[in-house]
């Protein structure tokens, strides 16, 4: 069950975001997050070597098991729809395509280390190899490419795509902030801090490039041309780690070290929000399709969420529309007849699955008899809506009836085709004390005159035929009545099937 609060600033008392906890299994620890193409938010799991799914209403799933000893870590959707994380135990690239496909590439180098990903302005992903010192490319088929960089011992770690259409990324070791171009030339920063262990960066409203200091405890700003300005956080030992631009022109940050959200407006003033689970360790933060930024937390297996109003739970079913065939509807045997049926969501959390008896554009079944088509949707969030339409099948029909237009006080006829029924009685087609009649409205049948009233009916059958012959009067002249069966025979129950006839 999710937990809300509300969160006030540690310096500032303002009107105070909300933060829920969506918890999850016992021991599943989540690490990288991001927003996935699908309105979800996905992420990654070390302990149990798996990616996760959660939407926005906390619901989980589905869940994608890896090769023991993946140890997946950062987590990014690409420009492809699918979503990429690395899998340093591994070394490799692993990419789900939104139709669930899992594919992996392996790193051409060696314990690489594979940390860092996101989607590059070349349509490729981008990555950093800890270990190995490089920065790393893999395209959407697979094709690798590294690039070694010049500083010693760099440590790249975390990578962004910035506003100039290069990639940026942090060096760990070497506490340097890096530029490549989409050819491979590197440019780097020296920051004003040794040790200061830079980890997370990411583009601002501004253009520029933002990025934490853990070490320092500071958050900091580059500029395009290599200006550097930092912050520090208020609360000592905050240990800052992530970062992403939020959608209220802020950047927020995690504060593992103090279980800690922080929030830095674009002139370094930094508000604080302390969670409330001592411990928790919050550590990878991403914005999420809502106004919200959202977030791992590590040691107290949950996922967080802070924004402007708490994620709204979805509890309205889709809606089914059945096209064809209509309810009521009447067919003749052999005659083609496709389904037709339409499914949308109505609250929010996506639509799930839409499914008929048979598919959309599928034949439906027109042996003779009652047939019941159904169609069912479900949506992200679990609701569900089942639409239904009863329609008769006939092996013939032939007659004033079925064409519906008749001379009023004529005799009109009827011969339905039963197929291979072969009734001795009408009885035993018909229930007792039909058909009935009643006057309607010809521009809208569905609208009565009065109560139906047994129709002055003579029926009759013939081999595999019911034969209606129905005595009408001439005061009937331009009326239309409704004539109506209930039918008993095995096969054919289930459903009372009229007919309009307009009279002249």
């Amino acid at each position: 069950m999710a937990t809300v609060a509300a969160l006030v600033p540690a310096a500032v008392a303002a009107a105070p975001p909300e933060l829920t906890e969506f918890p999850l299994a016992d021991g599943v620890s989540p690490f990288g997050i991001a927003g996935g193409s699908d309105g979800a938010m996905w992420f990654t799991e070390r302990g149990t070597d798996s990616v996760g799914r959660i939407e926005l209403d906390g619901t989980l799933g589905p869940w994608t098991t890896l090769e023991s000893g993946a140890d997946p870590t950062a987590i990014a959707t690409g420009v492809d729809d699918a979503v990429w994380f690395t899998q340093r135990g591994l070394n490799r690239i692993g990419r789900l395509a939104p139709d669930g496909t899992l594919t992996e590439f392996l790193v051409p180098t060696d314990n690489a280390a594979v940390t860092g990903i996101a989607a590059g302005p070349d349509g490729a992903m981008w990555f950093t190899e800890r270990g190995s010192h490089l920065i790393g490319r893999v395209t959407t088929d697979g094709t690798m490419s590294e690039f070694r960089l010049p500083s010693s011992v760099p440590g790249p770690l975390g990578i962004a795509a910035g506003s100039d259409g290069a990639m940026w990324f942090t060096e760990q070791r070497g506490d340097r902030i890096g530029r490549i171009t989409s050819g491979g030339e590197v440019t780097e920063w020296d920051l004003p801090f040794a040790s200061s262990l830079p980890s997370g960066i990411a583009s601002g409203p501004d253009g520029a490039l933002w990025f934490t200091l853990r070490a320092a405890n500071r958050v900091g700003r580059i500029t395009l041309t290599g200006d550097i300005t930092t912050w520090p956080v208020p609360t000592q030992g905050s240990d800052p780690t992530a970062i992403v631009a939020g959608w209220d022109g802020a950047m927020w940050f995690t504060g593992p070290g103090a279980d800690l959200i922080g929030r830095v407006e674009l002139d370094g003033t930094i508000n604080e929000f302390p969670l409330p689970k001592v411990g928790s360790s919050p550590f990878s933060i991403a914005a999420g399709p809502d106004d919200a930024v959202w977030f791992t937390e590590g040691n107290a297996h949950a996922i967080g969420r802070l924004g402007t109003s708490a994620a709204p739970i979805d509890t309205t079913p889709p809606t089914v529309r059945i096209d064809a065939p209509a309810d009521g509807a009447v067919v003749v045997t052999g005659t083609p007849l496709t389904a037709e049926f339409h499914c949308s969501d109505e609250g929010g959390s996506g639509l799930a699955t839409c499914a008929g008896t048979v598919g959309d554009g599928r034949p439906v079944d027109t042996a003779p008899g009652v047939h019941r088509f159904d169609v069912t949707a479900t949506d992200g969030a679990g609701n569900s809506a089942t639409a239904t339409a009863w329609y008769v099948a006939f092996s013939g029909t032939a007659g004033t009836i079925a064409a519906g237009s008749q001379r009023a006080g004529h005799w009109a006829t009827l011969e339905l085709g039963l197929g291979g029924t072969a009734p001795k009685q009408a009885a035993e087609v018909v229930a007792e004390g039909f058909p009935v009649s009643q006057r309607v409205d010809c521009a809208d049948p569905t609208t009565g005159g009065g109560a139906a009233t047994p129709a002055d009916a003579r029926l009759s059958t013939r081999r595999d035929l019911l034969v209606t012959r129905w005595r009408t009067e001439r005061a009937w002249a331009g009326t239309c009545r409704s004539i109506t069966y209930r039918f008993v025979a095995t096969g054919w129950t289930g459903t009372d099937i009229t007919f309009v006839v307009a009279f002249v």
